[in-house]
Parts: C-alpha cells; structure tokens; sequence
C-alpha cells in the first residue's frame, strides 16, 4: 500500500532523475507518456507484486480527484489492484477476482475474516466515533485477513469459506 504520489510525479524508468516538469504530469496525459516506455516507478512497483502475487493497493486519500477527475492513478497511468468507488463520505469498496469482475465469493472470504477478526466491514462507513483505537483495530484485522483473501486468488475461494457466498442484495429473486 502506498501514495502514487505526493508532491512530484513518481520518477520515470530508465531515464535517470528529471529536471523541470515532466511532460504530461499534472496535465491530462498520463505521467511520462511516450518518456521511457511510457512507464514510471509505479509501474515497477506494480510488475514486482503481481510477481510475487502480492496486492497493490493506492491509497489517495490525498489526491483522490485533486489531480485528476480520475483520480492520480488515471493521470499516472497505473491501474491497482483491491478497487474503492464513491464519495468520500461513503467509499465503495468493490472486491473484484483476477478477472477484474467483482467476485461475491471472494467478497464473502473478505467479510468472513475481517468478522473473524471482530470486524464488520461489508462496506466502509465512516463515522466520528471512530477514533485511533477503532482504526488500529481494523488495520490488524486487514493485517490477517488480506493474506488469507491473497491465498483464495491463489488456491480457490470456496475451500476457504465456512458457508456459502453472500449474493447481492438488490436481485428480484435471491
């Protein structure tokens, strides 16, 4: 997990350090397009999880839509893997398999081990009672319950569940 950028543009692959502005970055043509293969820091960052089958995972809490409509991810070029919509008040996290698709089985590992762990987490809510003991506690939980979801991408989801995959709630017939 980590920012895309903070107060430069990740640096570009193969080109040494960059002086002055990076053409494209800020802009609206992602960051070191047509420089060096068109590929950045993240993008090696991004080669080496999927290597060694961890998640990339970008946290904009800072750039979130400030760089771009977007988000930085669209203006850098760079595409993570566990994937939240929404607005901020109210982000949407949407679980999704190596296809790209949402996945209510593995939608329904997240929740059980997050529940395993002593949260309750089919959403994220945000709410001013949570306060940095509530936060810490869902961050351990994160801690154990993203290795065991990691391991369903690799070895199958439904030898992990204790019962059956949640379905949708808006469906005519559940």
């Amino acid at each position: 997990m980590l920012e895309p950028a903070t107060a430069v543009c990740p640096s570009r692959v193969g080109c040494g350090p960059a002086h002055g502005t990076v053409a494209g970055c800020c802009g609206t043509a992602p960051c070191s397009a047509g420089v060096c293969g068109g590929r950045n820091f993240l993008h090696e960052v991004q080669d080496l999880c999927r290597a060694h089958g961890a998640l990339m995972i970008l946290d904009e809490m800072i750039t979130r839509f400030r760089w771009h409509v977007g988000d930085a991810q669209e203006l850098l070029g760079i595409q993570p893997d566990v994937r939240v919509g929404g607005p901020a008040c109210k982000p949407v996290l949407s679980i999704t398999g190596r296809d790209g698709l949402p996945s209510m089985p593995l939608r329904t590992l997240f929740m059980q081990e997050m529940m395993r762990h002593g949260v309750i987490m089919p959403q994220v809510t945000i709410a001013f009672r949570h306060g940095d003991a509530e936060l810490e506690h869902a961050r351990r939980a994160l801690d154990v319950a993203l290795p065991v979801v990691a391991e369903g991408l690799r070895s199958g989801i439904e030898p992990l569940l204790l019962g059956p995959a949640v379905k949708p709630v808006f469906r005519r017939f559940n």
